[in-house]
């Protein structure tokens, strides 16, 4: 497809309205199957979620190369991303779940290393791609508000396959327990790296930082990402969580905040900390203002 070309709009067809996580299930062993959920749902911010499978193209970057479809590219690889992203724009139909085809996937916090080559990191064993998409023709994209779901596909073909395999039963699943997580930091390590972080805010060098650790564990014989995805989703229903079940990689995500949303012509961040609701009681607003301003951690 020609530069800046966008494909012909989708075919949509209602389905049944059902949990996401449960169609989920059903497509358990597609290749690369992706849900983006909104668990826990708001009218603005977890209205919809998504689910796609069985990718028309691959796009992995290992070790700096970039691979579509398996086939290394000596183009620079957010180059060939863009790329392929201009090639493979998608139209949309109006009024229903806005994600009805097109890429989908992950880049990985160590990417950065290719980003920022001169920056001293730290070693890393790397688990993962540096970064992996798929470009998906056929999503069901689901409207929570008005609990209505729908397939987008290319052809009607596409839609009846994906339909049928929709009615299959639920394959009855256990859990196994994941025991045994060891971090990456000992305790005096994780403090002296807070006492670096506060020295670097005061000399006005940074004003934040994430301080993070690595959690590992033995995969357990018979391990369900699903089931671990289920028990995530149970305890801890986010606005936005996701699994990724890929060759090369099983993804588990849950997050209360959306790091930045952009639509073609507007970004949007909306921070969770450093920040505190507003409230329609005047006196009660004033009293929330002056707690963020007294925060040392979060003003």
């Amino acid at each position: 497809m020609p530069k800046g070309q966008t494909s012909h709009p989708p075919l949509a067809r209602e389905i049944i309205y059902a949990e996401p996580f449960a169609m989920a299930r059903r497509l358990k062993g597609a290749k690369a199957l992706t849900l983006l959920e909104s668990v826990q749902r708001h009218e603005h911010l977890g209205r919809y979620s998504f689910l796609a499978a069985d990718p028309r193209l691959t796009l992995r970057v290992v070790d700096g190369v970039a691979h579509l479809d398996g086939i290394a590219s000596t183009e620079a690889p957010l180059a060939l991303l863009q790329r392929l992203l201009d090639e493979n724009r998608t139209s949309h139909l109006a009024n229903l779940p806005p994600f009805q085809g097109g890429w989908a996937g992950f880049i990985s916090y160590d990417y950065g290393r290719h980003l920022e080559p001169k920056a001293k990191l730290p070693a890393f064993n790397p688990i993962a791609p540096d970064m992996e998409f798929h470009f998906f023709d056929t999503v069901i994209g689901i409207d929570h508000l008005q609990e209505r779901a729908w397939i987008f596909a290319r052809d009607e073909q596409q839609a009846d396959a994906l339909e049928q395999r929709l009615r299959l039963k639920q394959k009855p699943h256990e859990q196994q327990a994941v025991t045994g997580f060891a971090s990456n930091f000992t305790r005096p390590d994780y403090e002296r790296a807070i006492n670096r972080t506060v020295e670097y805010i005061l000399a006005g060098d940074i004003f934040q930082a994430n301080i993070t650790q690595t959690f590992a564990a033995p995969e357990p014989e018979g391990f369900d990402c699903y089931a671990l995805y289920e028990t995530l989703r149970r305890k801890n229903p986010a606005t936005f969580a996701g699994l990724m079940d890929y060759d090369s990689i099983k993804l588990i995500s849950s997050s209360p905040e959306r790091l930045v949303r952009f639509d073609g012509k507007t970004a949007e961040a909306r921070p969770i900390k450093g920040t505190r609701k507003r409230d329609a009681d005047p006196a009660r607003d004033a009293a929330l203002i002056m707690e963020l301003q007294a925060s040392r951690k979060d003003r």
